[in-house]
């Protein structure tokens, strides 16, 4: 007697113990033990492909995305998996192991410093108009266009001076946020108000807060951008052999190596309170320049230029727009 199958409505026949259509098996009730079971089964098919991921992601540069390209796709973690996986694993070490109490980003405890000599500033700002020139005296309209011009912009910095030695004050007195941003946005709306409130937001929370927030950014940022850097290596790599998205998986297996090994390197620097981290600089560059030749082949020229145009790029055009867009991001999101 045929039946159905009670995940996708396929039918089924009286032999089979599993659906032709969702692997899903024809008789199996809820018990704790087919709870346990499959999870048990799920979580080793996934470590399975991760040690097969792991070992030759380490030590064999290109390896891995030369050959999920060609096909073996039940081996490997998927690209995105792997990349989503180490940075996310980066991410919770960096959450874990980060000292509490400490500022990561300097001696200040402030992301946004407004501290300065104010006496100047103040002064500054009464004695423009009076001390160091008198517009009416002054005929020249291109002069006087540019002096309006100077004086807006020391009456901007004047005004983001005072918010800040506001703040600062609030701050230090003890004030709570939310009588610190109804006291210092009461006259704003709109626009100037949201980025008011945000700058206080992220001043009490402080700059490790903030520094945790950014680095949690940044895999998704850098998501977004490695689309463009595939679009670039393909202009200078094999079209017939590769097409954007192979290049795509490319970076993303790279990226997933640079990840794991900032993770180990950071284990390493919070156990033995060394800087080795910054190994990771010269770490990953080499480890680019080596996959390259696996990917690619054997022929040393090309590769150099690859790697150079590909370094050029990423430094001088990706490092700018993905720094900047995560500070962005970050600070809209706070």
């Amino acid at each position: 007697m045929e039946k159905k199958c009670l995940n996708c409505d396929f039918l089924i026949q009286p032999e089979h113990k599993y659906c032709p259509s969702c692997s899903q098996r024809t008789s199996e009730k809820v018990t704790l033990r087919s709870l346990f079971a499959n999870s048990i089964a799920t979580y080793f098919s996934l470590d399975s492909r991760l040690f097969n991921t792991l070992l030759p992601l380490l030590i064999r540069p290109g390896k891995v995305a030369k050959e999920f390209i060609a096909g073996k796709r039940k081996t490997y973690l998927y690209p995105v998996q792997s990349y989503l996986f180490f940075a996310l694993l980066f991410l919770l070490a960096f959450e874990l192991l980060s000292p509490r109490g400490t500022n990561i980003m300097g001696d200040g405890n402030d992301v946004f410093s407004f501290s300065g000599d104010t006496t100047a500033t103040a002064q500054d700002s009464i004695t423009f108009p009076d001390t160091l020139i008198n517009l009416e005296t002054v005929t020249d309209s291109n002069l006087i266009s540019k002096l309006d011009t100077l004086k807006n912009i020391v009456s901007f910095e004047n005004k983001i001076n005072h918010f800040g030695r506001k703040l600062d004050s609030l701050k230090k007195a003890g004030v709570n946020i939310q009588t610190a941003t109804s006291v210092l946005t009461e006259n704003d709306s709109g626009f100037w108000k949201f980025l008011k409130s945000q700058i206080i937001k992220i001043t009490y929370s402080g700059s490790n807060s903030f520094l945790e927030a950014f680095l949690g950014n940044t895999p998704f940022t850098l998501l977004f951008f490695l689309p463009f850097l595939a679009l670039f290596q393909y202009l200078f790599g094999n079209k017939k052999k590769y097409n954007i998205a192979s290049h795509f998986v490319f970076h993303l297996y790279n990226l997933s190596f640079a990840f794991m090994v900032l993770l180990i390197l950071y284990i390493i620097d919070y156990f033995t309170e060394k800087s080795t981290i910054l190994f990771s600089l010269g770490i990953i560059p080499i480890y680019l320049f080596l996959a390259l030749f696996q990917f690619y082949g054997k022929k040393l020229w090309r590769n150099i230029l690859r790697f150079l145009l590909l370094s050029f790029f990423s430094l001088v055009i990706g490092f700018p727009i993905i720094f900047s867009g995560t500070l962005l991001i970050t600070f809209l999101r706070y």
